[in-house]
């Protein structure tokens, strides 16, 4: 919202510069005060707070995530498969290693000033400038349009502060005023634009889907297997049958005497679920698919329990984990549209009884969340991570917060070890070359 407003009223000619924090502050003040005075304008004002707290979960959640290598590791290794590869191959003309490694040197270059001058001229990587030049182009937007823009879908209502902006999608800025240079003013922004901005650019195009959702979850399949390697996981099979066929659950993980029985799911929410507040639709019709997905994750459970899983004998003790991209904070918060209730719908027209949802209450958590999950089930076993949650001890509290909370462990994040290695056989590629 500052950055927005910052460039909406800003002008080349201004006398007051934000280099002076006495300035900072006095904006802050009055765009926070003013934001209070536009409270009443929300519907239900007074009533139904959960639906404002929900979406200020996915608007200023993401902000506490450090800057950190494994959020770029993390997608490094989701895009690195062959079949997502071919979209990062058409759109920027490099491979995914490339893109990842390039767009990293473009954000360490901001790190150190707020500009660099364009035509880009990064020396040291063994990529062709060309290639550079191209992300830099596509995660760029001009001042001028990004002003007209944020003047298109400005409007003094309930949904003021969360309106959507241009640099969520574009988080550099050039201006003929300011010179042949290309500014980046939040540079989190353009980390989530080089990792989960990639599925909004991609989404909507022919084979993504079944591409993002097939790579997700090898991706899980490659967590497990480093995280849990006595374990027994088996993948997603096909089973036929009198009468017709289903597919088994994404990963059947059998770990000592329980059996973690997990379903990965790419998609993400859409952004008016996330930050629109007068109209529900969007956030009710993400929540019924994310819901449907999760009600045909309890037929499955049930088919595992009756013995229709061929050889495989049913486990007592079952932990269902539905594992997302996003961390779907519109499931986990509480708002008057009671997520439980769809599943519970979805399971009565499927006639199979819903009791099966408080026997075998369902951690729905984002990827982040599902890496420090594994990693404590290495160690402790999942009856002592997970029993206490499914009798009812802090259900109502997000899983990572507890995870870190009840169970702290100081161990390195999944992927970063053999990141930090690429990078590094790719620097010193690049010196010798």
């Amino acid at each position: 919202m500052f950055l927005r407003e910052a460039v909406r009223h800003s002008g080349y000619l201004a006398h007051k510069q934000f280099r002076d924090w006495s300035n900072i502050s006095q904006l802050t003040n009055l765009l926070r005060q003013f934001s209070n005075e536009l409270t009443p304008e929300y519907p239900d004002y007074g009533v139904d707070v959960f639906r404002d707290l929900q979406r200020i979960a996915h608007r200023q959640f993401p902000w506490q995530v450090e800057f950190n290598h494994p959020l770029i590791a993390r997608y490094w290794k989701i895009y690195g498969n062959k079949q997502l590869e071919s979209f990062i191959q058409a759109d920027f003309g490099c491979s995914s290693n490339e893109f990842f490694i390039a767009s990293f040197a473009l954000l360490s270059a901001w790190f150190n000033k707020p500009a660099i001058e364009i035509p880009l001229k990064i020396s040291g990587l063994k990529i062709d400038l060309e290639v550079i030049n191209r992300i830099a182009s596509r995660f760029s937007i001009s001042l001028p349009k990004a002003r007209s823009e944020i003047n298109t879908m400005h409007q003094f209502d309930a949904n003021y502060e969360y309106r959507y902006s241009p640099f969520l999608f574009t988080p550099l800025v050039f201006s003929q005023q300011l010179g042949k240079k290309l500014y980046c003013p939040l540079p989190y922004l353009y980390l989530k634009r080089m990792t989960d901005g990639l599925y909004y650019q991609f989404v909507g195009r022919d084979g993504f889907s079944d591409a993002i959702g097939s790579s997700f979850e090898i991706y899980i399949g490659e967590i497990i297997s480093a995280e849990l390697p006595e374990s027994h996981a088996t993948p997603e099979n096909r089973v036929k049958r009198a009468g017709g066929e289903f597919h088994t659950i994404d990963w059947l993980v059998e770990h000592d005497d329980c059996a973690l029985f997990v379903e990965c799911k790419s998609k993400q929410p859409t952004y008016n679920a996330k930050f629109d507040i007068n109209d529900t639709k969007a956030l009710e019709s993400d929540i019924d698919k994310i819901c449907s997905e999760i009600g045909k994750m309890y037929v499955n459970l049930n088919r595992y329990i009756n013995g229709e899983y061929p050889n495989k004998n049913p486990l007592e003790k079952i932990y269902p984990i539905f594992v997302t991209m996003a961390d779907w904070s519109i499931y986990n918060i509480r708002t008057n549209l009671n997520p439980e209730k769809y599943v519970e719908a979805y399971l009565i027209k499927k006639g199979i009884n819903p009791d099966i949802m408080k026997k075998y209450p369902v951690e729905v958590c984002g990827i982040e969340t599902f890496e420090l999950l594994v990693q404590r089930i290495a160690l402790f076993g999942p009856d002592k991570v997970l029993g206490p949650r499914a009798n009812g001890y802090r259900r109502s509290d997000f899983l990572d917060a507890y995870l870190t909370s009840e169970i702290p462990i100081e161990k390195e994040p999944v992927w970063n070890a053999e990141w930090l290695s690429a990078l590094d056989a790719f620097l010193a590629e690049s010196t010798s070359a």
